[in-house]
């Protein structure tokens, strides 16, 4: 339930704060008091659009806050799948700064205005007498009726399976269309995967034709360069391995009186070793290294192909070249057997079809049963709001094909009168009309969503006498089963509260400020006298008053 509302700097309120009781709450006030300035600062909490335009300070932030108490009520699921904190003692504020900036906190964590909305839909349904527009709304409509059918988890389930049968049927549509130009297709990947099948490309292979190219174009110059290292290395009269091998002559004619010598010499031993293998392996890669123009221009030759396809294909380098092959031949393999791929398609779309239809067989079974359900309900309710004569059908009519949410249309047929057949209620009733028609519908519906809080605005347009006390007791028989704020401007509705709150101006030096207060037993005897005999007050009016009240 909503145990209270907090506004600051809106509109024509400075600084207002009212906690409401469980059951019944009337709100009541005269034409501009600004019981409607209230109920729009609500709203904003939820998630409504706000600019800083609505501020009575345009120095000062807006700030409205909403505290709610929600044992009892299970939609901590909305909780969780909004990805908030489930607290039973939840707070929703949402403050609106000079700049316009909006922020939003539930339980003081910064939320987005998605997530307060959805969140917000499950706390509060706000109606008002404009509200009687979606009647027609066909979505509304089904709505009304998914709900007193308790098909939500049949309609997630069916959403997820008609999702799935769409992309299907697209991903087929979408295969047929490309099988129309499957011959040019196949021929032109063909020649695109021979081109680069017939090459044998090899991860390595241009760094490795780069290098050869490299050493072919120099191989004169590189060949020098290994003779004339190993003529240094190992010239017999003159070559570094004769030098060091005269050293370790010398030096070992002093080793047996000089120690430090044997070490000099073998020292020396390892690095005559060490560049016997040089010398070795220069002879060996001077052998290996030959100046041919043919292995040179092949070589050359190859990796323009290569660079020639690289730009081609708009690739980076040959492993590109590679993975693009391998992609062109998967595609291929679908290419050559399209019969298959089809036959494929066609059975995941026949299983999910099945399956949707079975589901949304078994939703409009559902369905059906709630039509009843509801056609009885605003028949026997709206009977008693001046309408004896009322007959009101829901019909669940099948839809050609399957929709994302079944395969009913759901329309409401309705008459007021004996001698004029029912038909579509958006075009045959009054607006009065589809105000009790509407107020019937909230009420069922709200027993079955069994959200925390509902809130009547001024939905008794219209309505006098018999009816007017009708329809207050259709509302207190809602807030039996859940918190009601209700507007009203009836003094036979008003009556029917638990508790009574009055909505007024209070004027000052330089501003106007709208005020809200809980009326006590003796206050409330007088607001209602009031709001039977208006401004002047009546002793008849009173004792009406004490009446409505049971006092």
């Amino acid at each position: 339930m909503l145990r209270s509302i907090m506004i600051q700097n809106y509109a024509l309120i400075d600084s207002l704060e009212v906690r409401f009781e469980n059951g019944l709450n009337i709100i009541t006030g005269e034409t501009g008091a600004g019981k409607s300035l209230i109920l729009g600062a609500l709203s904003l909490a939820l998630g409504e659009k706000g600019s800083s335009r609505i501020m009575r300070d345009e120095n000062k932030q807006c700030i409205i806050e909403l505290e709610f108490r929600l044992e009892g009520n299970d939609i901590k699921n909305v909780f969780a799948q909004n990805e908030v904190e489930y607290d039973e003692e939840t707070i929703i504020r949402r403050v609106i700064s000079p700049n316009g900036r909006i922020r939003n906190f539930i339980n003081d964590v910064p939320v987005t205005v998605s997530d307060l909305k959805a969140i917000g839909a499950e706390l509060i349904d706000i109606h008002s007498q404009h509200q009687t527009l979606l009647l027609q709304n066909p979505e509304f409509r089904r709505s009304v009726v998914d709900t007193i059918a308790g098909n939500s988890g049949l309609l997630e389930k069916y959403g997820k399976l008609y999702s799935e049968l769409r992309k299907a049927e697209k991903n087929l549509e979408k295969f047929e269309e490309n099988l129309k130009n499957s011959e040019r297709e196949f021929e032109f990947l063909k020649y695109q995967y021979e081109e680069l099948k017939n090459l044998n490309l090899k991860e390595s292979e241009y760094d490795e034709l780069e290098k050869n190219i490299s050493i072919l174009s120099n191989a004169s110059e590189i060949k020098e360069a290994l003779i004339n290292s190993d003529t240094l290395l190992s010239n017999d009269e003159a070559g570094i391995l004769t030098f060091l091998k005269q050293i370790d002559t010398i030096l070992s004619r002093i080793q047996e009186f000089f120690p430090s010598a044997k070490e000099l010499s073998e020292r020396i031993k390892s690095t005559r070793y060490e560049l016997k293998d040089i010398s070795q392996e220069l002879f060996t890669l001077e052998e290996s290294v030959d100046s041919d123009p043919e292995k040179l221009e092949k070589s050359i030759q190859r990796l323009d192909v290569l660079n020639s396809l690289i730009q081609k294909y708009k690739v980076s380098g040959i492993n590109e070249l590679i993975e693009l092959k391998q992609n062109l031949e998967k595609k291929l393999a679908l290419t050559l057997e399209p019969e298959e791929e089809i036959i494929r398609l066609k059975g995941i779309i026949s299983g999910l079809n099945t399956s949707c239809n079975s589901l949304a067989e078994q939703i409009s079974r559902n369905r059906k049963k709630a039509a009843e359900v509801t056609e009885n309900y605003v028949v026997t309710t709206a009977s008693g709001l001046g309408m004896p004569n009322i007959r009101f059908h829901v019909a669940v009519e099948k839809t050609e094909g399957l929709t994302s949410t079944g395969y009913d249309n759901v329309r409401y047929l309705f008459t007021s009168n004996k001698n004029i057949p029912a038909g579509d209620v958006e075009k045959i009733a009054s607006g009065g009309e589809m105000s009790r028609i509407m107020l019937c519908i909230k009420s069922i519906v709200a027993k079955h969503r069994k959200l925390p809080t509902v809130i009547f605005d001024e939905i008794d347009t219209g309505i006098s006498g018999e009816t007017a006390d009708k329809m207050g007791e259709i509302i207190e028989n809602l807030a039996g089963y859940m918190q009601v704020l209700n507007i009203t401007h009836l003094p036979q509705v008003a009556s029917k509260g638990e508790a009574h709150f009055s909505v007024y101006k209070e004027d000052s030096e330089n501003a106007t400020n709208t005020c809200i207060k809980k009326l006590s037993k003796d206050e409330r005897v007088l607001e209602i006298a009031k709001m039977l005999s208006g401004s002047d007050i009546t002793n008849t009016a009173v004792e009406q008053a004490k009446t409505l009240l049971h006092k």
